[in-house]
């Protein structure tokens, strides 16, 4: 049975019973050595979380559990009713503990991990709207699938990693440059 986290945004501290944080997972310094990046957070309602890359250049932001969580056979799931508007944005559900994330960057949507892109096609934000990371035990894989409704999932592609028993979820929006517009994420209904 699915679990959705309750995800209720106090200050710089989130999301329920998942215990999602705010991270800053990509603190990016200049020629100078000063720290840029960043992103702000935010949850209009429960269940809700908005994520807001800064206009000011390379920019990423969003919120990760505060501890690994069983990797089940009903795996990740998250309702991303939104994705960043900007040419350089990209929205992923990621996992730390395998690098493996699903993303849209720039209107492309992929399943890769830090040096393998295992599949990209054109991202349908209709058909697409619900994500999910998923084990497969028995291919030894970590598959990606995809649903309109949250009901009804089609399998997007997999990956040659194999699948931990545990995993720390993420939840991130940036932007690659500067973007006047960079837009926000939506995602709701997280559940594992």
């Amino acid at each position: 049975m699915t679990r959705y986290c309750q995800c209720v945004l106090l200050s710089l501290t989130a999301c329920g019973r998942l215990g999602f944080e705010p991270s800053e997972a990509t603190r990016s310094v200049d020629a100078g050595g000063h720290p840029f990046g960043s992103a702000a957070i935010s949850s209009p309602g429960l269940g809700i979380v908005l994520i807001m890359p800064a206009a000011n250049g390379q920019n990423e932001g969003g919120c990760i559990a505060d501890g690994a969580i069983a990797f089940g056979s009903g795996g990740i799931t998250v309702d991303v009713a939104r994705t960043t508007a900007a040419a350089s944005g990209y929205t992923a559900l990621r996992t730390s503990s395998t690098g493996v994330q699903l993303e849209d960057r720039g209107g492309v949507f992929a399943l890769r991990d830090a040096t393998t892109v295992y599949a990209q096609t054109a991202f349908d934000p209709i058909a697409m709207r619900w994500w999910r990371l998923r084990p497969d035990m028995i291919g030894a894989t970590v598959v990606a699938d995809v649903s309109p409704d949250g009901t009804t999932w089609t399998q997007f592609a997999s990956t040659s990693t194999p699948p931990p028993s545990q995993v720390v979820v993420e939840l991130v929006a940036g932007v690659a440059t500067m973007e006047s517009v960079p837009g926000e994420s939506m995602f709701s209904h997280i559940g594992f």
